[in-house]
């Protein structure tokens, strides 16, 4: 049953669960543990084949065993690496919430964003139609590359019958993700939700895409020190892939169960420039909206924060605005 009584600007959420794959770590503590050392994720592709491309280096994800997220082996060949990776981290996050999805499985929904989605898999099946025709194109390919099937997977598997859906605005996906689901959680649809994003765009395309656009790194001779944002040498960022995914609660429904708390998520801010398709805006209108929207929600002043995380892209235009705006939130 939905809680209508439940007031938005009284109702707390916080974290209970966190999961994650990606090039340096396949579980939350072993990405720490490779993240604290130093570890860099960027090498020479192997998974891609890049003989007839300029770039050579990306972070890539080798997957690990994976019978235990998937016991239908089938599967693994049927969908895109992104809802393997966003499967994955959400079976974690599930897991490390310690959330009885059998109890009220209505209570418990799925968000995970994802900016461009079954782009490896598309490709595959494009070539197949090109080359031999129209029947060759594999019967689950479009459940295997839609958006929303990495939310649907994990919904199905666990029988989560809540909030089920995608969301995709480019680099800012993940965080709209989980201020769309704190948002779900604060109007009473729901007491928990699996968020986060999913990407898996280190494929041909999206080197291709993004490498003909002069966005990427070309220092193949050293992929550990390619990824550069905010330095004077730096000269584009380096595409990856991976998962990072989470269980936000609300507090008094995980506080009932005993569950661990993470972190609150106190506050969100959403903004648009309203400026170009690409650079962001000179003043970095939007940035600072955003940030100021979310300080205003979540009822704190500049003061109060310890960390900004920005979103540097290793190109010029981008690292320049983005450190600029943000100077005017510094303690100092």
């Amino acid at each position: 049953m939905i809680n209508i009584r439940r007031n938005p600007y009284q109702t707390r959420v916080v974290i209970t669960g966190l999961g994650t794959i990606n090039p340096i770590g396949n579980s939350v503590k072993e990405y720490w543990d490779n993240l604290i050392a130093g570890k860099s994720g960027v090498r020479l592709a192997r998974n891609t084949d890049l003989s007839n491309f300029h770039i050579k280096i990306g972070a890539e994800v080798d997957l690990p065993d994976l019978s235990s997220y998937f016991p239908k082996k089938f599967m693994l060949k049927r969908l895109d690496r992104f809802i393997l990776f966003g499967h994955v981290a959400a079976t974690q996050a599930l897991k490390d919430s310690g959330l009885d999805v059998n109890k009220d499985p209505q209570r418990y929904g799925v968000l995970i964003g994802t900016g461009d989605a079954g782009v490896g898999i598309t490709f595959q099946n494009t070539q197949n139609v090109l080359t031999s025709g129209m029947d060759t194109v594999s019967p689950f390919y479009v459940i295997g590359c839609i958006p929303n099937t990495a939310s649907a997977y994990v919904a199905k598997e666990f029988n989560l019958q809540g909030p089920n859906f995608s969301v995709n605005s480019a680099c800012a996906t993940s965080n709209h993700a989980i201020a769309l689901a704190a948002l779900m959680i604060k109007m009473g649809l729901t007491d928990a939700m699996i968020c986060g994003g999913s990407e898996a765009v280190v494929n041909v395309m999206g080197f291709a895409g993004f490498g003909m656009i002069g966005a990427l790194s070309e220092r193949n001779d050293s992929p550990e020190t390619a990824s550069r944002p905010y330095d004077k040498d730096r000269d584009g960022f380096v595409l990856g892939e991976g998962a990072g995914i989470i269980c936000l609660e609300e507090l008094e429904h995980a506080k009932k169960r005993g569950a661990h708390i993470y972190a609150e998520l106190k506050g969100f801010g959403f903004s648009c420039d309203a400026y170009d398709l690409v650079a962001p805006h000179p003043e970095g209108r939007g940035a600072c909206t955003a940030m100021e929207a979310a300080m205003e929600n979540a009822g704190i002043n500049k003061e109060d924060i310890d960390l900004i995380n920005a979103h540097g892209t290793s190109t010029p235009l981008g690292d320049i605005l983005k450190a600029g705006p943000l100077q005017k939130y510094s303690r100092t």
